[in-house]
């Protein structure tokens, strides 16, 4: 049906067979914990469990805090620490944290204390730095992750390789409870079909956040976009996951997006203080991803200028549509400015 098809996305296919051959050979790999290997013969190949860092950041989330720890605890992941992030909270979650791990250690973790709130952003990059795993995972600390889902990312990484993002999509859940509602990752037949979207909606349509990356490929990445941002990376708290992905993308650094829907995060949506449901932060934060976004493809000759100007007429009504004449107008100017440092200072970076 497919053939000499061009474009067509990403599959999952699932295979099955009467081949006495091959049940032997998936009945063996079962056996022995390992995964058969499609190369000119099928091959029974041992699993390896790298290390991975999982970097929660966290501002006054005390409430969360047993439930978080409850999570990581039944994780059936053999080889995980977690990086604790405190972003400057000043209600004793830090504390809560250690007393609870102090019983149980289950896991190795370790708590990074900043002297400030500098926002997600950057606290998810210092926990990046501390972190000793050779993968990363980003969790949020009102979030939930499936038990068996780092198993499964980490040997579909394997398979695929390290210039893969396997995106993950979003169980929504509201007071700890699923709702029953999915926010599913689109499929695009390419890569820059997710930037072309995020320009058009306003709204990001991919992130790292409980997917597997690589720590060295995602630490360069994020080095050079804290660089990049400088003074603007302090507090950039609506939009910072999705920029870091895009970032990747146009850098090389992942060349591939690739959802899945076998494992979801468990998306919290009823913190009411969460950042993403302050208008004000997504008015001052969110302009900052679209504006590089736009600027990339312009640079990089991915648009034209006649796309150019079709895609600003459309952040600058879809703004005004979204968060009314006021905020809207206040969001369209920060995307100018954030345009106007990213057209002085791309060229010295990148």
């Amino acid at each position: 049906m497919l053939q000499g098809a061009k474009n067509i996305g990403s599959w999952l296919v699932a295979i099955g067979t009467n081949d006495r051959i091959c049940e032997e050979t998936f009945r063996r790999a079962k056996e022995k914990s390992s995964r058969v290997k499609f190369s000119p013969q099928l091959e029974v190949v041992k699993n390896r469990y790298p290390s991975v860092s999982i970097v929660i950041p966290f501002l006054n989330a005390r409430k969360y805090i047993s439930r978080i720890v409850e999570n990581l605890c039944l994780l059936s992941y053999p080889n995980f620490e977690v990086v604790f992030v405190n972003d400057g909270s000043t209600d004793g979650s830090d504390k809560e944290i250690g007393k609870l791990l102090s019983k149980d250690k289950r896991f190795p973790y370790k708590i990074l204390n900043l002297e400030k709130n500098e926002g997600p952003f950057l606290a998810r990059y210092k926990g990046t730095l501390a972190a000793d795993g050779e993968y990363v995972v980003f969790h949020d600390i009102d979030d939930r992750l499936q038990l068996n889902g780092i198993d499964r990312l980490v040997l579909d990484t394997v398979n695929f390789g390290n210039n893969v993002l396997l995106a993950v999509s979003l169980a929504l859940m509201k007071n700890a409870k699923c709702t029953g509602d999915v926010w599913f990752i689109d499929t695009e037949k390419k890569p820059m079909d997710y930037f072309h979207k995020t320009v058009k909606h306003l709204s990001g349509r991919i992130n790292p956040v409980d997917s597997l990356l690589p720590k060295k490929v995602l630490l360069e990445s994020y080095s050079l976009l804290v660089s990049l941002l400088g003074d603007f990376g302090k507090n950039f708290s609506v939009g910072e996951d999705m920029l870091l992905v895009y970032h990747m993308l146009l850098n090389g650094a992942v060349e591939e997006i690739v959802p899945v829907y076998y494992i979801f995060r468990g998306y919290e949506t009823g913190n009411n203080f969460s950042v993403s449901k302050n208008l004000e932060k997504r008015v001052q934060s969110l302009p900052l991803a679209i504006s590089y976004i736009v600027t990339s493809l312009t640079r990089r000759q991915l648009a034209n200028l006649d796309q150019l100007e079709e895609m600003e007429n459309n952040i600058r009504s879809r703004a005004k549509v979204l968060y009314g004449e006021t905020l809207g107008e206040r969001f369209w100017k920060n995307f100018l400015k954030y345009k106007n440092y990213f057209e002085k200072t791309f060229g010295k970076t990148l």
